[in-house]
């Protein structure tokens, strides 16, 4: 009957259309061709051999291969499918281990191997149909066609125009089992159903229009209905659960035995590994992508073993690295924590009269500078002091080479990062806002092949001697190919070249705009490693920085280090003429943006741009203010 036959749902295709690149090709019409291929027709070679030892063969095939099989031709599905060939079907089901039940009452042997082992939906065929089903409602849909079909029971009623009859609303939710699915399948007693649970649609639908052509031919009928349904409904719950538990069974022998082939796995390329020379203390410890590598529940081939080699070797020498980081660290423990004291002292001592030291490196960082490093292992006892003078005698070493390592690498990659950004398709993807290039990464980190360090052997009469390299990769820039400088600097000065630090608390709050040394700045005091390496800058332009030269009575051709000069130049808090005093009283370009943005709030057209509703007073006037005020 028509009415019985399941709906097809209405699928979300957002998902399906974002997956497909370009307009969908062509399909040629092979109607009335022959098929073309080397092995086209040999399959129905089957067809000749002896019935008897076809019998045979298929006997001992799995009821989804039957399925398979009788699906690859017509003559196949009309040999398979006929009522003859149920004894095949029932041979192949109880070979089965765990057995299956015996087939329901008028179901046939393919439609209950396709119910049990197939994975398309009954109502669309997709071959997605691997969770919503249900035994006991004897269907299998896909999510769109569960959705569709699979109905409450209130929805039905209400539907059927019984929701007010009490007479059919006490007895109507036994009349057939329930349609629950394998994601909200619990095991439980045999209760009374009601409208809260989910029915098929169809099934439900003729129950009822059956039960009230019963109705009608009297009380007996009727009672005598009820009861054969009941019972029906009872063997049909009690089917559902028995192959649930059977899926439970399997899926239990089945983790198991993929839980063994993974330690086999596991085992095959700890193996391999120590034929090429590793240990096992230098594999990584609890890292996701190793495991994943070698956590397989398969056996290892030559040719998986080829295509993760390269990916284990690699996270094996990060291990190894880090292994050797930190038993540097242990080592030089005592030294190491004096140096960082001398270190950040010096960040502190005069800052004002040297504001080049804001945008040094960290400590983590600035330790792997050639000069820092030679200072740390010049002595033979790992555990003699450290005295402050030593240190001293480094500093002008140490502003030098970290001009050349890390500020003039640092201030390429921010340049470089500008330039990917004010590309026209940059403009038209990011909108605004550029993430982290990894050709740019790439750029800057080609320069690290060349001028490594010499290592330098520490103690050899210690047991936990590491060969320590001064510009170890991940740390700072080593000396590098040129790069123009100059063409740096310009770029960064423009009002354009605004940046943002995605990792920090300080990119979701409202001062979060930088100029190229306030981010710097903000890398010594948050950040361990040097920025070309954590991709967490982006370049983000102000609207309001047209309004902020305004209101400093600034000229338009104004440069971003005109703007730190003034507020470098004093040390007390802005004021605004209409706030008077600023809500963050940090002297940073990030702090003025964000009191425009928050205190004097307008739409980013032109005439706001040009009207003068405020003044910024920084406490000090510099030549191109003086400049404007003449001007005008």
């Amino acid at each position: 009957m028509d009415n019985m036959k399941p709906k097809i749902g209405e699928r979300d295709t957002y998902r399906y259309r974002c997956r497909q690149s370009g307009p969908p090709k062509a399909v040629e019409n092979t109607k009335g061709k022959l098929p073309k291929g080397k092995n086209v027709g040999k399959l129905m070679q089957v067809m000749n051999i002896p019935v008897d030892v076809f019998l045979e063969i298929a006997s001992h095939l799995h009821p989804l291969d039957l399925l398979h099989l009788a699906r690859a031709s017509l003559e196949l599905r009309e040999t398979l499918m006929s009522r003859n060939m149920r004894t095949i079907w029932i041979a192949a089901r109880r070979n089965l281990d765990p057995p299956i039940p015996e087939c329901p009452e008028g179901f046939s042997e393919p439609r209950y191997a396709s119910l049990v082992f197939d994975t398309h939906c009954m109502a669309c065929g997709a071959g997605r149909a691997t969770w919503k089903y249900s035994y006991a409602a004897r269907v299998r849909f896909c999510a769109a066609c569960w959705k569709a079909n699979v109905i409450l029971g209130s929805k039905l009623a209400k539907q059927m125009d019984i929701k007010n009859d009490m007479s059919i609303m006490s007895v109507v939710f036994n009349l057939l089992p329930e349609a629950r699915d394998r994601a909200h399948y619990h095991s439980r007693g045999q209760g009374d159903q009601h409208s809260g649970n989910k029915f098929y649609e169809p099934e439900f639908l003729a129950m009822v229009e059956q039960y009230r052509k019963v109705q009608s031919e009297g009380a007996r009928a009727l009672k005598e209905f009820v009861k054969k349904r009941k019972l029906e409904t009872k063997a049909r719950l009690e089917f559902d659960s028995v192959l649930r538990q059977r899926e439970r069974t399997q899926n239990r022998t089945k983790e198991k035995a993929d839980e063994q082939a993974m330690y086999d796995h596991a085992d095959a390329v700890k193996e391999k590994l120590r034929q090429l020379g590793y240990t096992h203390g230098d594999l990584p410890r609890w890292t996701a992508g190793f495991e994943k590598l070698i956590l397989q529940p398969r056996p290892l081939t030559t040719r998986s073993w080829n295509i993760m080699r390269p990916k284990l070797i690699e996270l094996i020498d990060a291990e190894r690295a880090r292994q050797a980081e930190e038993a540097f660290k242990r080592k030089w423990y005592s030294r190491l924590n004096e140096l960082r004291t001398y270190y950040n002292k010096y960040l502190k001592k005069d800052r004002g009269l040297h504001p080049e030291k804001s945008t040094l490196p960290k400590f983590d960082v600035a330790r792997k500078l050639p000069c820092m490093a030679a200072l740390l292992t010049a002595a033979e006892d790992p555990a003699e002091d450290l005295p402050e003078e030593q240190f001293a005698g480094i500093e002008a070493v140490l502003l030098q080479e970290s001009e050349e390592k890390y500020r003039l690498p640092a201030k390429h990659f921010l340049a470089e990062l500008v330039r990917e950004t004010t590309r026209p398709s940059a403009i038209a993807a990011t909108s605004g806002h550029a993430k982290t290039s990894k050709k740019i990464k790439a750029s800057v980190s080609k320069r690290k092949g060349k001028g490594k360090g010499k290592k330098q052997d520490v103690n050899e009469d210690s047991e936990s001697d590491v060969d320590y390299e001064s510009d170890s990769e991940g740390s700072v820039d080593p000396e590098a190919q040129d790069v123009d400088a100059a063409a740096d600097t310009t770029l960064l000065n423009a009002l354009t070249s605004i940046f943002e630090c995605r990792s920090c608390e300080r990119y979701h709050s409202g001062a979060r705009h930088m100029t190229c040394n306030e981010l710097l700045a903000h890398w010594q005091d948050y950040h361990d490693v040097p920025p070309w390496e954590a991709d967490a800058v982006c370049v983000s332009y102000s609207f309001d920085m047209p309004r902020l030269l305004v209101a400093l009575r600034l000229p338009p051709d104004t440069t971003l280090s005109d703007i730190e000069q003034l507020l470098g130049a004093s040390s007390t808090p802005p004021k605004c003429s209409h706030c008077q005093v600023f809500s963050r009283p940090d002297r940073t370009l990030g702090n003025l943006l964000y009191h425009i943005r928050d205190s004097h709030w307008r739409p980013h057209d032109a005439s706001a741009t040009s009207e003068k509703e405020f003044t910024i007073d920084l406490g000090v006037e510099s030549s191109l203010s003086a400049a404007c005020h003449s001007a005008e």
